[in-house]
């Protein structure tokens, strides 16, 4: 008799957690669907389709907006890097190298982010020209990097069509929503609503670019004993799988499309200040230059510029905001310096490129930055 009541409260008690279950989907099902099914239809990353039936709002998130850019927008040239590209102007681009371009560039990203970025792009055939940025510190990272790796929505830029469903449970879309709010309340949603207009820079930004500015920064970042550089202990060989691997592999793979690689103007004080708090770390920069251009020399489909060198551009402090970020004129002149072949860097001339920039930094006097104190 005790069996069978121990047998009864046993069978009561699985009846119970199957109750427990069926209603725990329910309840999911009533919460989530609506979401899932909203973020479905809106898209407002527009991963899914181009966005047809309301005026979209973009993303100032890159690494969740671009990857819906570029499967569904049209274009036959990218541009590839950090915040350092956000200056570009995609008319101007288009009109002087005769292309149709496409800005995917992603603020503080790493080498291995803007692979995937430009592996995904390729991938949907249309690309026939990538103009990428190459900060030299960022070529001094591991092989797989990521800026922040919780935050990265890798699930957009694989290939497994079932990690898409990611997208549509990601919580990061709730967010996404609020700025919407947030853009219309404060009316910035004007300058959301167009890729010409996104991250572009306005009249009260472009007021901090002077030299007041820079050697403003100077001092707050001396007074606060912060690093110049993204400086990094990854040693020189893992430096160069990462060009290998993330850069060299897809000129490699793709030879029918035109690679365009530069190495971006950083002021005059970024390598001085390198130079005196991490002689290492600077010569080691200096190294994985020509390490690159090496390495680019066997592929006909694939240039380098230099621009950190060039004296008329570093030196005029009036040109930045702070140690890196220069002023959309500059943007321009890369732009332009890459359709006339100027400032092309070679095996054969890294080394004098690179001697210039010891030259400068070895000259240097604090006379141009005499108020620093």
């Amino acid at each position: 008799m005790a069996a069978l009541n121990l047998y009864t409260f046993n069978f009561r008690e699985s009846q119970d957690i199957k109750k427990f279950l069926q209603r725990a989907v329910v309840l999911i099902c009533i919460t989530i669907l609506p979401f899932t099914t909203v973020n479905f239809i809106v898209d407002p990353e527009q991963y899914f389709r181009k966005s047809r039936f309301y005026t979209v709002i973009f993303d100032e998130n890159e690494r969740f907006q671009n990857p819906g850019l570029a499967k569904h927008y049209n274009y036959d040239a990218i541009l590839i890097g950090t915040s350092l590209s956000w200056g570009f102007d995609t008319d101007y681009i288009d009109r002087a190298l005769n292309v149709r371009s496409l800005k995917l560039a992603m603020a503080g990203s790493y080498i291995h982010e803007q692979y995937l970025m430009a592996r995904l792009a390729i991938k949907t055939g249309k690309v026939k020209r990538v103009i990428w940025e190459i900060a030299p510190e960022r070529l001094k990272n591991k092989v797989i990097s990521f800026a922040d790796k919780k935050s990265f929505p890798l699930y957009l830029y694989d290939e497994s069509a079932a990690n898409d469903l990611f997208y549509l449970f990601d919580p990061y879309l709730l967010e996404v929503y609020g700025k919407y709010v947030d853009y219309f309340i404060t009316g910035k949603y004007k300058n959301q609503r167009s890729l010409k207009t996104l991250h572009v820079l306005d009249e009260e930004i472009l007021k901090l670019y002077s030299k007041t500015k820079v050697l403003e920064r100077l001092n707050q970042e001396i007074a606060e004993n912060r690093p110049f550089a993204l400086k990094s202990i990854i040693p020189q060989a893992e430096a160069e799988k990462n060009i290998d691997t993330n850069i060299i592999a897809l000129i490699k793979d793709n030879p029918r499309i035109r690679f365009d690689l530069y190495f971006p103007p950083s002021n005059i004080l970024y390598h001085v200040f390198n130079y005196r708090t991490d002689r290492v770390f600077f010569y080691d920069l200096l190294e994985l230059k020509e390490v690159f251009a090496r390495k680019l020399a066997g592929y006909a489909n694939a240039k380098l510029f230099d621009f950190e060198h060039i004296e008329k551009i570093t030196f005029d402090l009036n040109n930045y905001k702070d140690f890196r970020h220069y002023s959309p004129g500059i943007n321009k002149e890369i732009i332009d310096s890459i359709g006339r072949g100027d400032y092309l860097c070679t095996a054969d001339n890294i080394k004098i490129c690179n001697s210039k920039i010891i030259k400068h930094v070895q000259a240097f006097t604090m006379e141009a930055v005499k108020d620093i104190r």
